[in-house]
C-alpha cells in the first residue's frame, strides 16, 4: 500500500501519466493512500485528490459520484484536470464536449461530476486520462488512528458510471478498489507515552514472573 504524506495541495492541470495505472477497464482515486500528521495539521488544511479512468473501448460519456466524510472533511472546490475539459477528453477524435456543472454536497458529503461527447465523436480505447480533481478541506480532527475512506457511489452503473460510443455500460475490473483512505498518524508525544506505557507494563510482567 502505497503511503504518501500531504503538505502542500497538488496542481490542478494534471499530468497525462498516473502514478498508480490500472490495468483493463478501471476508475480509481489517486493517491490511493495518504498520511496526515495531526500534530502538524490544523483544521482548515487542504489537500487535492484526482479521479482517473482506463477503458479498452471508445469512451463517449463518463459520469462520478465520489462519497467522502462529512464529519471532518469539506469539498472546496472540484474541476476538470484540463482545464475546459478533463484530461481523458482531450484524447477525443474532434468536436465539442458536454460539459456540466458540478455539485459538492458538504452536509452529505459527495462531490458529483461528468461530461460528454457530442456526435459522432469519441475518446479511442486503450486511453488512460485523469477526469477531476476535488480540493478537500480538513474541517475537524479525526480521532487517531480514524480512517476517513473516500469512495464511488454503489452500486457502478447508477451514479458513477461510464458509457461507450454506443451508450451502454462499460463494465469495469476495477471501480475504486484503492479508495483513499486518509490515516491519522500518531503525534509524537502520544508515541512517546505509548512506548513508556509498553516499557512499564514488560517491566511490571517481568518482575512478577521474578
Amino acid at each position: 500500500m502505497l503511503m504518501i504524506v500531504s503538505y502542500t495541495c497538488f496542481s490542478r492541470v494534471q499530468a497525462s501519466e498516473p502514478t498508480e495505472p490500472h490495468q483493463a477497464n478501471a476508475l480509481w482515486i489517486e493517491p490511493s493512500t495518504m498520511t496526515l500528521d495531526i500534530g502538524a495539521v490544523d483544521p482548515g488544511y487542504k489537500f487535492n485528490i484526482t479521479v482517473w479512468t482506463n477503458l479498452t473501448v471508445d469512451g463517449f460519456t463518463w459520469q462520478v459520484k465520489v462519497y467522502f466524510n462529512a464529519t471532518y472533511l469539506n469539498a472546496t472546490g472540484t474541476g476538470y484536470t484540463a482545464g475546459a475539459t478533463s484530461e481523458y477528453m482531450s484524447h477525443r477524435t474532434g468536436g465539442m464536449t458536454v460539459p456540466v456543472s458540478p455539485t459538492i454536497d458538504n452536509v452529505n458529503g459527495f462531490v458529483l461530476h461528468g461530461e460528454s461527447c457530442m456526435g459522432a465523436e469519441y475518446v479511442p480505447a486503450g486511453t488512460v486520462g485523469s477526469l477531476i480533481w476535488v480540493e478537500l478541506e480538513l474541517k475537524a480532527e479525526p480521532p487517531v488512528c480514524q480512517y476517513l475512506t473516500m469512495n464511488f457511489s454503489v452500486p457502478y452503473g447508477e451514479d458513477t458510471f461510464v458509457l461507450d460510443f454506443d451508450i451502454d455500460t462499460v463494465t469495469m475490473d476495477t471501480v475504486g478498489d484503492n479508495a483513499i483512505h486518509i490515516i491519522p498518524e500518531l503525534q509524537s508525544g502520544i508515541i512517546l507515552i505509548l512506548l513508556y506505557m509498553l516499557a512499564t507494563a514488560t517491566a511490571i510482567v517481568y518482575k512478577n514472573r521474578k
